[in-house]
């Protein structure tokens, strides 16, 4: 449809044309006088149509020349070709550290100790010599049975990633595979290592054993305390001496008392004493232990329970069966006592001297004197007592002296008439308040005549009038007067 003249560059080949679509086939398929148009990605005048083995570098295209850059820069299938002096397959662009030597070269097997960087990692390995040591977390190895001690594995030229075996008595220790170990089981005398199974590239040995640590074990001691008391069931105010008994205590244990569980202070040696206790107390004491090796780092004792019994404090009264008394009046006195005790015992007293024999709850006397003043000692038995012997109440005796009662009578005259009426009075000396009267007339009881005058009209010549005077004074003696 086009002719050489409408711009048809190929009018002999129907798919070449102005309107026809550019392909890559190194033709100018739509006749605008450019080959493959488009197609060139890196405008680097070539396209894959035309040997371009890398249409996105424009540093790669036929004919271009070889650089040392590890690429294809003239598409002829080879990389760098001309640069691998030593034909080994790497060149200076691909780290061939000495592209003179084909046995160097970035994968090559380093040879230790042979001067030389096989490799090209930038080291020449010089065999190493291995070493690791081992030490504890315990200053002088020295531990108590049961206690932890943690072994550290050091090594400065075990590679990048050592492996561990630990070791006891020269057995290895199932899973103990880390740069530490702790156990709690050692026995005295056992020996820990380590063996190191070191990962250096170059080195002189592929396993080493550590420094050996010997292990001293100490047996646990169990320290026990006890405590006794030298009296209980005692009196309040009693003096109860405490002592201990220690297994294993250390060179230098600590003490304190306790009282029901308090600290008493200052109580801190291994005895104690005190007169200050109350029933039921609870006395203990702990002791704190101080072994090298030790179960138990404080211990308490049993405790004692005390009796403490109170004291009572006696005392005792005493009461007459009379006073105000006349002398040689039986009196009677007796002892009221209080907190005595099972058998007290009495010592009557008059005027402060003890009468002898006078030794019972009562006393009874009749020669008391006036002013006498009786008391009685009392010895109480209680087992716990404020005091053993107490002194009663003072009771002071009042003993009147006897009196002689007397009487004498008047009349109002003596000489009558018969049938005369005449009065008799009587006058007492010593008749007391009230005393009383019966009068008589020639030795016969006047009925009647009872007062202290008597007055009669019957009297005959030379009858004899009298009159008995009963006296109420305190102590008359006797008690009537005629």
């Amino acid at each position: 449809g086009f002719g050489s003249d409408n711009t048809d560059c190929a009018d002999g080949l129907a798919a070449i044309n102005p309107a026809a679509a550019e392909i890559c086939n190194v033709i100018d398929d739509n006749c605008n006088n450019i080959v493959d148009e488009g197609f060139d990605q890196d405008n680097d005048g070539f396209t894959v149509c035309n040997g371009d083995c890398d249409d996105n570098d424009p540093l790669n295209f036929d004919a271009n020349t070889e650089v040392c850059d590890g690429q294809d820069n003239n598409c002829n299938g080879g990389i760098d070709e001309g640069f691998d002096q030593d034909g080994d397959g790497f060149t200076v662009c691909e780290n061939d550290c000495d592209d003179f030597n084909d046995q160097v070269y970035p994968t090559a097997t380093e040879i230790c100790g042979n001067g030389i960087d096989d490799n090209c990692d930038g080291i020449n390995e010089i065999a190493v010599d291995p070493v690791v040591t081992i030490s504890s977390d315990d200053t002088d190895n020295s531990i108590c049975q049961g206690a932890i001690i943690t072994f550290t594995a050091s090594t400065t030229t075990g590679g990048t990633a050592p492996t561990y075996q630990w070791m006891i008595n020269s057995a290895a220790i199932t899973g103990a595979t880390s740069s530490t170990f702790a156990t709690n089981s050692l026995t005295n005398g056992q020996i820990v290592t380590v063996e190191m199974t070191p990962n250096n590239v170059c080195q002189s040995a592929s396993l080493v054993t550590s420094n050996a640590i010997a292990v001293t074990v100490t047996d646990n001691v169990i320290p026990t305390l006890s405590i006794a008391a030298d009296a209980n069931g005692v009196c309040s105010g009693t003096t109860i001496n405490f002592s201990s008994t220690a297994v294993n205590p250390g060179p230098s244990a600590g003490y304190q008392w306790n009282v029901n569980g308090v600290a008493v202070s200052g109580a801190t040696g291994a005895s104690y004493s005190s007169n200050t206790l109350a029933n039921n107390d609870l006395v203990t004491l702990t002791m704190t232990p101080n072994n090298v090796c030790q179960t138990l780092n404080s211990v308490t004792s049993s405790g004692i329970t005390m009796n403490i019994i109170p004291n009572v404090t006696p005392s005792v009264s005493i009461i007459e069966s009379a006073n105000d008394i006349c002398p040689n009046t039986s009196v009677t006195f007796v002892a009221n006592p209080t907190n005595a005790g099972t058998n007290p015992t009495y010592q009557w007293r008059i005027g402060g001297v003890d009468v002898v024999g006078e030794t019972a709850q009562s006393f009874t006397t009749s020669t008391l004197i006036n002013n006498n003043q009786v008391t009685v000692q009392m010895t109480a038995n209680n087992f716990c007592q404020t005091s053993s012997s107490v002194i009663s109440n003072v009771i002071t005796m009042t003993v009147n002296p006897n009196v002689v009662p007397s009487v004498v009578i008047v009349a109002t005259q003596t000489s009558i008439c018969s049938g005369d009426n005449i009065t008799f009075t009587a006058t007492p000396t010593n008749g007391g308040t009230v005393p009383t009267y019966q009068g008589y007339v020639g030795g016969n009881l006047v009925a009647g005549s009872t007062a202290s005058t008597f007055s009669s009209n019957v009297i005959t010549n030379g009858q004899q009038v009298q009159v008995m005077m009963a006296a109420n004074d305190i102590c008359p003696l006797p008690t009537t007067a005629l």
